[in-house]
């Protein structure tokens, strides 16, 4: 079966959230029933991709949460052990070699801000807070007494003696070394990122569905030329005969008696496509009928237009008595007629398309089988997307319709029931009898 983007128009999710509701779970039943034939995807494949990657963004920032929470303690500690060792030194309790240990290993490699200040807090001795060692200027005094404070806010100063045993003789006041800094704003940086990937990710599904919009409103405009184009061709024809026929001074009534039929014909299938493209963006309204005689009046418009294809094809018909189901003739039609169409189409010179009814489980199975060239299974799944095409012509929007009419507005479903190359495909389409949909 070839893919076809003829004879549709794309048709807008209309009614309001009660009706959403009740067609997810009826597909929801509908599929739980008939497992191996699908899974239902309530929120859309975008949905779950959307929600998936904020669960796992949301999870990863939990997760370095807790990790930075743990660094920043780490390196809180090891500030205050520096701070303890450097109120050692200070005091005089280490000696000799202990002394020149502490001197080259500890204090000289110190890499957070400290300040040692007598009991007055006036600054003594000071590294890392970005005034040189010996500027004792005012205005780098004031600064360094500032600094203390906001040290002492975070970290509670640790006092040291002139001699152990004595009284307190200064403190030490540090702060954050620069690893505490940096990850203090990383969290900050990780949720910006997160956020601007969010909103990268908005944007581009955003120009993804503008594009698929713009793709089917330009293959929309496409159709309805075809659409009216094909009875209208045809008008022209059947009056050109006309023209003939009066010129001639001879009327044959039979011929003309078929003339005006067939232009009755053609007037007739405007009517349906101006009524077809009047329902784009409604709600349509569905009426209990049966569904045999739509699929006859499919068979019998091509069957009418076999002899002009220049193919060998022959349309046979199977059908079971079957219940009614909730139907839009004009929809429903158009939905069959373009399978068959499909049909057709992937036949190349010779051929069988079968049309068959089969009922139960209060279910109406529709299966449209051909001999054509088939699709390879790992195909199936991408015919019902928008812009996929097997033919060189052709917009790829014909199967994406028709899933939307069976599915959006009947509450059905449509698939692959089989296919393979060289042998042929057959498609199937479920719906559900007024019963079913009521349960």
């Amino acid at each position: 079966m070839s893919v076809s983007s003829t004879r549709f128009t794309p048709f807008l999710c209309p009614g309001g959230p009660s009706r959403v509701l009740r067609e997810l779970w009826e597909k929801f039943r509908f599929r739980k029933k008939n497992p191996r034939r699908g899974r239902v995807y309530v929120l859309g494949l975008k949905g779950y991709l959307f929600a998936v990657t904020v669960g796992v963004a949301f999870l990863y920032l939990l997760y370095t949460q807790g990790v930075l929470h743990r660094l920043r303690e780490e390196a809180h500690a090891v500030a205050r052990m520096y701070a303890h060792v450097t109120a050692a030194v200070a005091s005089g309790r280490a000696q000799g070699l202990e002394m020149d240990v502490l001197l080259e290993e500890v204090i000289r490699k110190i890499t957070f801000p400290v300040v040692i200040t007598d009991v007055r807090g006036e600054p003594m001795v000071w590294k890392g807070v970005g005034v040189p060692w010996d500027d004792t200027s005012k205005a780098a005094i004031e600064r360094l007494k500032e600094l203390v404070r906001r040290m002492d806010r975070r970290n509670p100063p640790v006092p040291f003696s002139a001699s152990p045993g004595g009284g307190v003789f200064g403190y030490v006041h540090y702060g954050d070394s620069s690893i505490c800094q940096h990850l203090f704003w990383l969290p900050f940086v990780e949720i910006g990122a997160i956020i601007l990937l969010m909103l990268i990710g908005l944007w581009g599904l955003r120009t993804i569905k503008e594009g698929e919009q713009r793709y089917i409103w330009i293959g929309m405009a496409k159709e309805t030329a075809h659409q009216l184009g094909t009875p209208l061709s045809s008008l022209m024809g059947w009056r050109e005969l006309l023209e003939a026929e009066v010129e001639g001074g001879k009327l044959d009534q039979d011929r003309v008696r078929h003339i005006l039929e067939e232009m009755g014909r053609d007037i007739e299938r405007m009517k349906r496509v101006v009524s077809r493209f009047g329902l784009i963006g409604s709600r349509p309204g569905l009426k209990p009928q049966p569904l045999v005689p739509i699929i006859k009046e499919t068979a019998a418009y091509f069957r009418r237009r076999l002899p002009h294809l220049g193919k060998s094809i022959q349309i046979v018909e199977e059908y079971e008595d079957s219940p009614e189901v909730l139907a839009n003739r004009e929809l429903l039609g158009w939905a069959f007629e373009n399978l068959v169409k499909n049909a057709l189409e992937a036949m190349d010179s010779s051929g069988i398309v079968s049309l068959r009814v089969r009922t139960g489980n209060g279910i109406v199975r529709v299966l449209v089988e051909d001999t054509g060239r088939g699709i390879p299974q790992r195909e199936w799944r991408k015919v019902f997307l928008p812009g996929y095409t097997t033919k060189s012509k052709g917009w790829g929007l014909g199967l994406t319709f028709v899933r939307r009419i069976v599915e959006e507005y009947h509450g059905g479903r449509v698939f692959v029931r089989d296919s393979a190359p060289g042998v042929g495909t057959t498609m199937e389409v479920d719906l559900p009898t007024p019963e079913r949909r009521r349960v």
